[in-house]
């Protein structure tokens, strides 16, 4: 009996891939000039393209050095629109030149946390792939701080998660504690709370803004602590004491072990875009945002500000220096559920001082009266007025809002309303004598 040998089916989406790799092949040939496209794999074989998890890359090289002034991935930006999908880019990092393409979502598949769980060590954590297939590692050492910039949607939460695990597998609790401050009472982080590295999981803002106010004073008899801050503009608004405390733990808690992990859709954000973004978190990755403009100001590259990324893709960068695409690594949903089933109570030392602040009167409105309208001005110290006045907390005195307040009741106790009445003091006061 005669056996026809059953032909081989080409893997999903080998065709779309082949045309795609073929016309912008094409472009860069035709573009770049001494361009070479593809490589040599393992086998021997010449290859122009591989299919990575998230995207498709048609690596290229040049014969000479880059002299003009427009780089050649600049050049190719211009064109790819004309020939190639949306959000295809051309990158270059280190020696390494490459044309990226966003595959389908049919095609994607997921990079495993679990698997890259190896790659991590220490302080050092593995969140995912670049386009040439090498974790990404974010090295807490070199760069104390990380803030994750994007929409509802973008995937920040679970890649905070994936980080969270990955310290936790990769260090002994003794080492590494995380708190995390997560508004949301069914929030992706929650999970945590399994660890015993964690300290615990905050939903309540007057329990975050004490855990907070705890940890800045025990900073100097801890190890290195992480503190996870999903949608840092919420916390801020329900808890605006917590601004000053992350302004306090962004510079100090550098020498101390203290890190700040922050989850934001916006880093303009009052109290949180420039003492604690800009002049204290290098590291950055972006994800999706709403505008280019955005991309641009949180990547610190301009060239991030003209792709569109995908969910669960994020660009790396530090300063101005560089911007990588990298996927970010997720947790298995059967890990999550593990997780989540070994959640625990944990001891809160904050405890107490968090049931203070929920009994404390309200935030003041000077438009509806309010806590400094049932407090004597005569019984406000001259020092605690002119304690506003100092030139280094201007931006405190300026602020209409709770900008300074936490600082001050560190510095002389009392309540809100007390704080506020000696800042409207020192405001009125500061008019008097100005010209």
């Amino acid at each position: 009996m005669l056996r026809l040998r059953r032909a081989q089916q080409a893997p999903p989406g080998a065709e779309w891939a082949r045309n795609v790799a073929q016309r912008i092949a094409h472009l860069i040939l035709s573009t770049v000039p001494g361009a070479q496209v593809g490589y040599i794999d393992a086998r021997g074989a010449w290859r122009i393209a591989d299919v990575r998890p998230a995207w498709l890359v048609i690596p290229f090289h040049l014969a000479r050095v880059e002299r003009s002034a427009v780089s050649a991935a600049d050049a190719l930006n211009d064109l790819l629109p004309e020939v190639a999908p949306p959000g295809t880019r051309a990158i270059r990092v280190d020696d390494r030149r490459a044309v990226i393409v966003p595959l389908p979502p049919a095609l994607r598949r997921p990079v495993s946390a679990e698997r890259l769980a190896s790659r991590s060590r220490g302080l050092q954590a593995a969140i995912g792939l670049d386009p040439f297939n090498r974790p990404f590692v974010v090295s807490f050492a070199r760069y104390p701080h990380l803030l994750v910039h994007g929409t509802t949607g973008s995937g920040k939460s679970t890649l905070m998660l994936s980080l969270a695990y990955q310290l936790c597998m990769q260090n002994p609790s003794a080492r590494v504690q995380l708190l995390v401050i997560d508004t949301k009472p069914n929030g992706a982080l929650g999970p945590l709370a399994a660890f015993p590295h964690t300290l615990a999981v905050e939903h309540d803002p007057a329990g975050a803004e004490a855990a907070l106010r705890w940890l800045t004073e025990h900073m100097d008899t801890r190890r290195e602590v992480f503190v996870f801050v999903d949608d840092a503009p919420a916390l801020l608004r329900k808890a605006p004491g917590c601004a000053d405390l992350l302004a306090i733990l962004a510079p100090d808690g550098r020498a101390s072990g203290v890190h700040l992990i922050i989850g934001t859709q916006s880093i303009n954000e009052r109290g949180l875009g420039d003492v604690i973004v800009r002049r204290n978190i290098r590291a950055r990755l972006t994800g999706m945002v709403d505008d280019a403009h955005t991309s641009a100001q949180s990547a610190g590259a301009k060239r991030a500000a003209h792709q569109q990324l995908m969910p669960g893709e994020f660009i790396a960068s530090v300063g101005t220096a560089w911007a990588l695409p990298i996927i970010a690594a997720r947790l298995s949903p059967e890990t999550v559920r593990r997780m989540a089933a070994g959640v625990r109570e944990r001891h809160r030392p904050w405890a107490r001082l968090a049931e203070e602040l929920k009994a404390e009167p309200p935030a003041p409105n000077p438009q509806r009266g309010g806590g400094w309208n049932r407090i004597d001005p005569s019984e406000i110290p001259d020092e605690q007025i002119t304690w506003w006045l100092d030139p280094n907390r201007k931006h405190w005195l300026m602020d209409d809002g709770m900008g300074g307040v936490s600082a001050f009741k560190r510095q002389f106790g009392g309540g809100n309303g007390r704080a506020m009445l000696a800042k409207r003091l020192a405001r009125e006061a500061l008019t008097e004598v100005a010209p």
